[in-house]
């Protein structure tokens, strides 16, 4: 690349990785309806990201908390930074 051409603003991945580190993951366990886990993320505590649910084996019916948590929080993260990606990208093109 020539030293005149200039590089478009983009989100990067070190960006969300530094965001990423701010997400907090609280799960609660919840028996009723049905046995479920559910994972909230949140930027820096206060800006909602995601939730993501873990609930009991439809098959079988059984229901493992630990593993409950550890898919939901999994997928919570996954959504988080799926939200960052979008929400950065926007703030790129809005200006902001």
């Amino acid at each position: 690349m020539e030293d005149n051409e200039q590089i478009a603003p983009r989100v990067t991945k070190e960006r969300i990785e530094a965001l990423m580190n701010r997400v907090e993951v609280h799960t609660t366990t919840c028996a009723t309806p049905t046995s479920h886990v559910m994972a909230v993320a949140w930027l820096d505590g206060k800006f909602h990201l995601g939730t993501a649910i873990s609930k009991a084996d439809i098959a079988t019916g059984h229901f493992n908390e630990e593993l409950g948590i550890e898919r939901s929080t999994k997928d919570a993260l996954k959504i988080a930074e799926n939200k960052l990606w979008e929400l950065e990208g926007y703030r790129l093109f809005s200006g902001g």
